[in-house]
């Protein structure tokens, strides 16, 4: 959009600090944040940070405007939101929310709505599991 920001140097700060600037710059922003927090933590053969993910993922899913046309909902419902192409296998909790009321699964499934991911996501660990 207007400015571009050095996604690297934001996640290098304290994760007060990366808050308070994903709070600043709206859901679009954080997601990106989220996604870019997890390719590094994936790289590095570690976790994503807690709290990184905790405040982030508040961002993203408090930043769903209540008030919206109808038919801009219904197009957002049509379809889960892109992804960067990166795979995600570091340990994270599933369903990873991204926004819009959509749920990433652990196979990579993308589902609409938070309990009907929750409920998949325990039928596949049920599955995985057994």
């Amino acid at each position: 959009h207007g400015q571009d920001v050095d996604l690297d140097k934001v996640l290098g700060a304290s994760i007060q600090e990366i808050a308070d600037f994903a709070e600043g710059h709206g859901s679009e922003f954080a997601s990106a944040l989220l996604a870019r927090e997890k390719w590094i933590a994936q790289r590095e053969g570690r976790q994503v940070r807690k709290g990184v993910r905790r405040h982030l993922s508040a961002l993203i899913d408090d930043d769903e405007p209540e008030e919206r046309e109808e038919t801009e909902e219904a197009e957002d419902a049509s379809s889960p939101p892109e992804e960067d192409g990166e795979a995600s296998d570091g340990g994270e909790e599933y369903p990873i929310a991204h926004g819009g009321g959509w749920y990433e699964l652990s196979d990579g499934n993308k589902v609409q709505g938070k309990d009907k991911a929750v409920e998949a996501q325990a039928a596949l660990d049920e599955e995985n599991d057994g």
